[in-house]
């Protein structure tokens, strides 16, 4: 089932306050489907204790006491804490860099599934008209206030806080209208893309003063939810080359993904101690 949440912020966006949105929202998508163990804060907590702890230890005279099983086992887990977290941050730069440098960017999409072909769920942020005023963010705390509100009020609430999709992997792409290419090289081509439509879709847009009610409606210029699944073009859902040999069509709409697909991962607990209460027992 598809559904729709229409925000009104009762003014445009600029470019950076969306961008910071969009980060925001993405973060909440994949916290609140159980795809990472803390939020986005937590994560980066976490990162500065362990490096708080590495920086203490570097300075006490090398031991040749080896690792416990508790050790080898957190710091194993803490890189992959800290691969997730680049990857993120990576993603969030190359999707910061084409707002700021004013690429007409359509949609922003999140899909949770096995391959980009196979969705679980597909989250579709739609970019409005944006201003090229920097604002500062005075008011992006109110306006995350009011996409929360929207989300947490409508009928699509459940489609944000649900563990159906389980662990799965996680696939950021961009609609970048008809341009063939991007500022930012966190992003790469993938031809002949379509938004399958067995998957259940939600979709985020913002209704901007002087911009009419149904922005969130499905327009008959979107295919991409009539698209069959087994018309489109099968691609290894992380590689950057193409098993489509067609010519581009400069009048259809480009995807981008990022090629880094994530995977969705559980707290690691040793003797039922969760992971940052081991660091903190380390660092002691």
């Amino acid at each position: 089932m598809n559904l729709s949440i229409n925000v009104q912020l009762g003014e445009v966006l600029s470019r950076k306050d969306c961008a910071d949105i969009v980060k925001h929202i993405i973060k909440f998508i994949v916290y609140n489907n159980q795809q990472i163990p803390y939020t986005y804060d937590g994560f980066q907590r976490i990162i500065a204790r362990k490096k708080h702890l590495d920086e203490r230890l570097n300075g006490k005279p090398n031991s040749n006491t080896p690792l416990s099983f508790k050790q080898i086992k957190a710091n194993t887990f803490f890189e992959t804490i800290e691969n997730v977290f680049k990857t993120f941050e990576a993603i969030f730069q190359g999707i910061e860099l084409e707002l700021l440098s004013g690429s007409n960017l359509k949609e922003i999409v999140i899909i949770l599934g096995t391959t980009v072909m196979s969705p679980k769920h597909v989250y579709r942020i739609r970019i409005p008209k944006l201003s090229n005023l920097d604002t500062g963010g005075q008011k992006l705390r109110s306006h995350l206030f009011r996409i929360y509100r929207s989300i947490i009020t409508s009928r699509a609430e459940k489609n944000f806080s649900s563990s159906k999709c389980g662990l799965t992997n996680i696939y950021l792409l961009i609609n970048g209208g008809c341009s063939t290419s991007l500022n930012s090289d966190r992003f790469v081509l993938k031809h002949g893309f379509r938004i399958p439509s067995s998957a259940d879709q939600t979709f985020i847009s913002f209704a901007n003063p002087d911009v009419s009610d149904n922005i969130a409606s499905l327009d008959n210029n979107d295919h991409s939810t009539e698209e069959n699944v087994s018309s489109e073009v099968v691609i290894d859902p992380v590689s950057t080359k193409s098993l489509c040999s067609h010519p581009v069509d400069e009048n259809v709409d480009k995807w981008f993904i990022a090629p880094q697909a994530l995977r969705g991962f559980n707290d690691l607990k040793i003797d039922g101690v969760p992971f940052y209460n081991i660091l903190l027992e380390l660092a002691s």
